[in-house]
């Protein structure tokens, strides 16, 4: 973050194009009450009023959902890493660092892969918050091909969506847009248990 110490409209706007409006404005406060002394620095109060404005702007907060019709075109053959991530964000209503440390284990008698997520709920500051999300696989070998870690940077995953013939979406359009479709025919008390949210913050 030295763009933002040096020039904090500057990481203000870094940060703004990439991400979500919500999730910068909850990167900012969390980082101002781990280092309370950044408040100081020239310019920071006028970046973290902005932040707050852009996220509190109607029609700002959410993502726009990805839709099946969508997820179905962009993954395409799932030939390519990026094809295969957007599989893996929507089929497990994931968010984007949530892949980069998931573990899969098959179990052949039930048809299932089961994904341990390593990296914590982004609400859990400690780090402690481990969880396991169970899909439907019909054999190892797919479970290989489509569940190993691909090596895919958020940027990368970035430029693929703005070229693609819907640069609305972002990475956590696909998380939204499942859970959304999840809305159609689960409670959200058995989505709650998918998103890692409380029954009340279910869409």
């Amino acid at each position: 973050m030295s763009a933002t110490n040096d020039d904090p409209m500057a990481g203000l706007a870094y940060i703004s194009a990439r991400y979500n409006r919500s999730t910068p404005a909850t990167y900012v406060h969390t980082v101002m009450k781990l280092n309370p002394h950044l408040r100081n620095v020239p310019g920071v109060r006028l970046a973290m009023r902005t932040i707050d404005s852009a996220k509190n702007s109607v029609g700002l907060l959410k993502a726009v959902p990805a839709l099946p019709e969508m997820v179905q075109q962009l993954i395409g053959d799932l030939s390519d890493p990026l094809q295969i991530i957007v599989f893996q964000l929507w089929s497990s209503a994931s968010r984007f660092h949530d892949l980069n440390l998931v573990e899969f284990m098959y179990f052949e008698n039930l048809g299932v892969v089961r994904l341990r997520f390593t990296a914590p709920h982004k609400c859990h500051l400690k780090m402690e918050r481990k969880f396991a999300k169970f899909i439907p696989c019909p054999s190892l070998a797919i479970a290989k091909k489509f569940w190993t870690h691909q090596p895919v940077s958020y940027d990368q995953f970035y430029r693929f969506l703005r070229n693609s013939p819907f640069p609305q979406l972002s990475a956590h359009s696909f998380r939204d847009g499942s859970i959304q479709y999840l809305n159609r025919f689960f409670a959200r008390e058995m989505i709650a248990h998918l998103s890692g949210h409380t029954p009340s913050q279910v869409n």
